[in-house]
């Protein structure tokens, strides 16, 4: 019997897709971590308002550009019936529009690395050294980084359980969930334990 994925049970219950699920879902983690160049951490720390390093990350943008980039061509799928005629005469043409969702994800990520940029060289000494060449070590990285993780999801998906792409643009709303949830179970134990007395 098959998924929704198109992965039959026994492929489900492979450890080795798992750990293609879970390895991608860690090297996300692990770039979320990871500072953008040019950047101070501790004087994005000494800010007024809290900078966490995924905010500033060299997978700041995430997925985003991508799922718009998908969502951009299908939209034009709908809205124009000879497009949607063209790209159902054949899997090389429906390729083809896939690539155009790619480049087109590329540069709304560029667009974006850009304001990140500039917003950041607004931050007091968070880019010790703003200029052009910091706002181009930011866009080719994020860049960068969003052509990996159009590859990281695409391997995920075929080489791992379930859609790639949704498993990392859910990645971070877990992730939160997780953390907010274990600091409410802290919070409550220790308001149950209550104060000791003597």
């Amino acid at each position: 019997m098959a998924n929704a994925g198109g992965l039959t049970s026994v492929q489900v219950r492979e450890p080795r897709r798992w750990a293609v699920t879970l390895g991608g879902l860690a090297v996300y983690g692990l770039g979320s971590r990871l500072w953008l160049p040019g950047l101070d951490p501790e004087a994005a720390a000494r800010l007024a308002f809290p900078v966490s390093s995924a905010d500033l990350s060299i997978f700041a943008v995430g997925v985003r550009p991508i799922l718009f980039g998908l969502a951009f061509v299908e939209m034009a799928r709908v809205v124009l019936p000879p497009l949607a005629r063209w790209a159902a005469g054949g899997p090389g043409r429906s390729e083809l529009l896939w690539r155009t969702a790619r480049v087109f994800a590329l540069a709304l990520a560029a667009s974006q690395a850009m304001g990140i940029a500039r917003a950041v060289e607004g931050l007091d000494g968070v880019a010790p050294s703003p200029g052009p060449m910091f706002r181009l070590g930011v866009v080719v990285t994020i860049v960068g980084a969003t052509a990996f993780l159009i590859w990281l999801a695409r391997v995920m998906t075929e080489r791992g359980v379930g859609d790639g792409l949704m498993l990392l643009f859910a990645a971070p709303f877990v992730r939160v969930v997780a953390i907010r949830s274990a600091k409410a179970a802290t919070t409550s134990a220790a308001s149950a334990s209550g104060p000791q007395s003597g």
